[in-house]
């Protein structure tokens, strides 16, 4: 189910970015990206690297990771390919410009995973539903 909820996100992101572009499970499974030949390997980065240190942004050969936490809990990892690497072989200063672009690229790309995994769950919640019935928030349609 999780790939079909971020298999659009995952290519209209890859498109602004202009890199490869995607989402893992906890265990390091991707399970939607922008190259869909891809999808249902595992990474070539040791999961125990990532779960070491998910909040943060980990960079390895060109592919930095941002862990993804829905509810408190370790979900998915949102990665992506030399999103902001220049081919140029500019100066250092500009490796560092381009670390934090990766950052906020990623750290953009964790919540927008987080809020369409938290909108479908809530969407097809029975608790929800009730709850929103009880207290008087459902539209006559629905």
């Amino acid at each position: 189910m999780p790939e079909k909820l971020f298999k659009s996100y995952v290519n209209e992101a890859a498109e602004i970015v202009g890199a490869v572009f995607g989402v893992t499970d906890e265990n390091g499974r991707i399970i939607s990206c922008s190259d869909s030949k891809r999808e249902g390997h595992v990474l070539d980065i040791a999961a125990e690297k990532l779960l070491a240190s998910p909040d943060e942004v980990m960079s390895e050969n060109g592919v930095s990771y941002l862990g993804v936490r829905i509810r408190n809990k370790l979900e998915y990892f949102v990665f992506t390919e030399n999103a902001c690497n220049d081919n140029n072989n500019n100066n250092d200063s500009n490796d560092n410009d381009g670390n934090n672009d990766n950052k906020m690229i990623l750290e953009l790309a964790a919540i927008n995973i987080r809020n369409i995994k938290l909108y479908n769950e809530d969407k097809y919640d029975k608790s929800s539903l009730f709850k929103s019935i009880v207290t008087g928030n459902i539209l006559p349609g629905d």
